[in-house]
């Protein structure tokens, strides 16, 4: 006779833990505004040298109104700052996994540089006001400053040597974004021709697809956004860019300012 041995019934496998969803703008606010919180501001760009001005501050306090109190940066900002649109960012600990750090930030302005503030009673220090943020973004610190075409600053780009115009969203001296239509296949890394035309100015340029995504791929007429970054770029398209990219930041400086007609 011979036995065998039956076959213990197969255990379900084990549930897994369901994962917790991401950070609420609240514990993500909560943590990021904390009095002593590092911060840094990055106040400019050098478009033509690809360098970032970033400035290390710091949080003092939130007072009423919604006002951020900063620290003085290191070098410090002059008084002229006043009104100038900055990225100010947080370096926070992700709330559920302590060894993660996120970088946070938002776009806002200058509201105040004011020397002599008093913290508390023993202590004054040089300090920055700012719209305490509602919301805040993952950054990169973004090297390169972009911008965005404008009936001011009218701005054409198209795929060379014969191919369509390209629906322009953003620029920089680095890179650009652009729409298209779907039936134009463009791939991840691949390398494409464009020429950028401006008042008094046409420019050749070569760039890499580094990104490129359907918008709203419900919709069959849905265009296609490709982000891409200029490669081997010659000092002197460089520097075109770059007063290209100050010019058209220069309007749109003034056009917020109601120096410019709408």
């Amino acid at each position: 006779m011979i036995f065998t041995r039956k076959k213990a019934p197969a255990k379900p496998p084990a549930a897994k833990p369901k994962p917790r969803p991401e950070p609420t703008q609240e514990e993500l606010l909560a943590e990021a505004l904390r009095p002593g919180r590092q911060v840094c501001l990055a106040v400019a760009a050098d478009l033509v040298s690809d360098r970032i001005d970033v400035r290390p501050s710091m949080v003092h306090d939130i007072v009423k109104g919604g006002l951020l109190i900063l620290a003085q940066t290191n070098p410090p900002l002059a008084k002229r700052a006043e009104g100038q649109t900055v990225e100010i960012t947080f370096l926070i600990p992700h709330p559920d996994r302590g060894a993660e750090y996120l970088r946070l930030g938002y776009k806002t302005k200058i509201l105040r540089v004011i020397d002599g503030w008093k913290v508390d009673e023993r202590l004054t220090d040089n300090i920055i006001v700012a719209p305490k943020p509602h919301r805040l973004e993952r950054t990169t610190l973004r090297l390169h400053y972009r911008v965005e075409p404008t009936s001011e600053a009218p701005l054409r780009l198209l795929l060379a040597p014969d191919g369509p115009e390209l629906v322009l969203l953003d620029i920089s001296v680095g890179g650009a974004r652009f729409n298209h239509h779907r039936n134009l296949a463009l791939e991840h890394d691949q390398v494409i021709e464009l020429l950028m035309e401006a008042e008094n100015l046409s420019l050749g340029l070569r760039a890499r697809v580094v990104r490129t995504s359907r918008d709203g791929a419900t919709s069959p007429r849905a265009p296609t956004t490709t982000a891409v970054q200029f490669v081997e770029t010659t000092p002197e398209a460089k520097t075109c860019l770059g007063r290209l990219v100050n010019e058209i930041a220069r309007r749109q400086r003034a056009r917020d300012a109601g120096l410019l007609d709408e």
